[in-house]
């Protein structure tokens, strides 16, 4: 038959690529041998032995991934093809032994040599779940409806390994932490939060998701209190700022580990914010699993967090899950305990804090056009008592000019002439907020219906001037400004006409 000289090249490529998988097995194979002979009697050398056996099996896995990688070629010689088929086959159990062998090397290690060949074990059993295409990390037990989690499956190990390198980073951060080496101490804590951070992540990706929540709710905020550990040690380790707070992912961690943390460029290098972001994780998955009290207890976690690093806006986002969850508190934040309010302002207010951010100018209208029908009904409660009330008491407090706005407001809405305007339900619906502040701080109407409730004209006075320039359709309010002031006054205001 007629070889090309390019298929022949082609075929001596593979040819000697087969023969390099051959050697490294053999190698491999020999090597943990040697290591089984020793380990009893020369722990330290057999684990580098098993660790140097476990990276032959993996050379073995890549050396046939680039035979595949040269695709189906034609006319390949029969014995080629019959060896390569052969260690195709063979390319899940080299990662089950490189991975059992990481783990080998790593029950006879101890401190961060340990955690690494854990890191390594736990990879090796990552390409194993790919290559069975299995996604579980939990497995049903022979005696029916018992789930073991995590289970013996390639993600199971995975996760396995991950757990036993964060004790392994724990040990070590405890001791330095102990013997004052701070520096040291934060690096070990961070390492041991990208354990735990690689274990939800895995718990995440994972079938059946709704079996795993509960895991992953736990193993994120446990990550968040380790970095959060982490950041504080970094603070206190008196070395250069940036390169303090700084700190690389473990490079044995899961490999989704750098994008869950990507956030503009490089800033979550610090493990404060690492921990602020698990710990938004975690109340995400405490809100799936009903549990309104850790997910609180996460929240105040990232609210002390976000005042460490002074990021407003994490903090008040976490002030709006705190509110979300224990009713007596809202954004800014505002301690509603003692405030006199039934339980409708208090939904209401709740309500807008959290819009807050999102959309400021909205969710301060619709705050303003919750309190002014309350306002209005109020106004009525008090004056409609006396004859002729809304002619005299009301209308009859405003210039001409704001009369004439008032009826042609009524006119625009309802089509009627202005004289039917005071016999509507209640008139005052047609009156701003400006006009409303004027019949309040009438001297006849303080004197009689509203001081007290009030109390003093320069408090209403400046709330109601607070709501009416965000309400007043030209004016121009930045949102911080919004967020700082709407809520207090609407607050402020309820409180006194309930």
């Amino acid at each position: 038959m007629f070889v090309s000289r390019s298929n022949s090249a082609i075929y001596n490529h593979i040819a000697r690529l087969l023969s390099e998988t051959k050697a490294h097995i053999k190698k491999a194979d020999e090597l943990t041998t040697q290591a089984d002979t020793i380990k009893d009697n020369k722990p330290v050398d057999a684990a580098n032995i098993y660790w140097q056996s476990a990276r032959e099996y993996e050379l073995t896995f890549f050396t046939i991934k680039q035979v595949q990688s040269l695709g189906p070629i034609a006319d390949l010689p029969s014995e080629i093809t019959n060896e390569t088929k052969m260690f195709e086959e063979k390319v899940v159990e080299l990662n089950e032994k490189a991975a059992s062998n990481y783990q080998r090397a790593a029950g006879l290690l101890s401190g961060g040599a340990r955690a690494d060949s854990l890191g390594m074990a736990a990879h090796a059993y990552l390409r194993l779940s790919e290559l069975t295409k299995d996604k579980r990390a939990c497995i049903v037990s022979k005696d029916g409806g018992v789930f073991t989690i995590p289970g013996d499956t390639p993600i199971g190990r995975a996760i396995k390994c991950y757990d036993e390198a964060k004790m392994a980073f724990y040990d070590l951060g405890e001791k330095m932490e102990t013997e004052g080496k701070f520096p040291d101490a934060f690096l070990y804590y961070g390492c041991m939060g990208d354990s735990i951070t690689s274990i939800a992540l895995l718990y995440e990706q994972a079938e059946p998701e709704f079996l795993l929540e509960d895991n992953i709710a736990g193993n994120y905020h446990s990550a968040g209190k380790t970095y959060a550990k982490s950041g504080i040690l970094s603070r206190q380790s008196g070395i250069y700022d940036v390169v303090a707070k700084g700190r690389i992912e473990w490079r044995h961690a899961v490999k989704e580990l750098t994008d869950f943390f990507k956030d503009n460029g490089y800033s979550t290098l610090d493990d404060v914010k690492r921990g602020i972001k698990c710990y938004k994780k975690a109340v995400e998955y405490y809100d799936k699993l009903h549990d309104t009290e850790t997910s609180a207890a996460c929240s105040r976690e990232i609210l002390n967090l976000s005042s460490i690093i002074k990021e407003p806006l994490s903090s008040i986002r976490a002030c709006q899950e705190i509110c979300r969850k224990i009713p007596r508190f809202a954004i800014l934040p505002i301690n509603m305990e003692n405030k006199n309010l039934n339980d409708e302002d208090r939904k209401n207010v709740i309500s807008s804090s959290i819009a807050m951010l999102d959309d400021p100018k909205e969710s301060a209208f619709k705050s303003i056009d919750y309190l002014l029908p309350k306002l209005r009904q109020f106004i009525q409660s008090k004056l409609s008592s006396s004859p002729n009330w809304f002619e005299v008491m009301a209308l009859g407090k405003l210039t001409l000019d704001e009369k004439k706005a008032v009826e042609r407001n009524y006119t625009r809405e309802t089509g009627k002439n202005s004289n039917a305007l005071k016999y509507e339900a209640n008139p005052l619906d047609y009156f701003d907020i400006d006009h409303l502040k004027k019949v309040i701080l009438d001297s006849d109407n303080w004197n009689k219906f509203f001081e007290s409730n009030f109390k003093n004209k320069d408090d209403i006075s400046s709330y109601l001037n607070i709501i009416g320039r965000i309400r007043h359709p030209v004016m121009h309010v930045r949102g911080t400004a919004v967020s700082e002031t709407i809520l207090p006054a609407v607050i402020w205001v309820l409180e006194r006409i309930n």
